[in-house]
């Protein structure tokens, strides 16, 4: 096995990390948290940034997925 073959298999198996918001109406949003401040909390969906209001915000979850995505 080469290096590229090794190194390539080594970063699979690190897990992925995301988070999931949980919203006050009940919507639930998936994707990686990129901010967060008293007022607000971005996170990115398909390529762009979402914002949501921090008071929207009912929770917010960290999942992490074992052998990558």
């Amino acid at each position: 096995m080469n290096r590229f073959a090794v190194l390539t298999v080594t970063l699979l198996s690190v897990g992925a990390s995301a988070e999931t918001l949980v919203l006050r109406n009940g919507v639930v949003v998936s994707g990686k948290l990129q901010n967060m401040d008293a007022q607000d909390v971005g996170i990115e969906r398909c390529g762009r940034v979402e914002h949501f209001a921090r008071e929207e915000v009912k929770s917010i979850n960290h999942e992490t997925t074992i052998g990558g995505a």
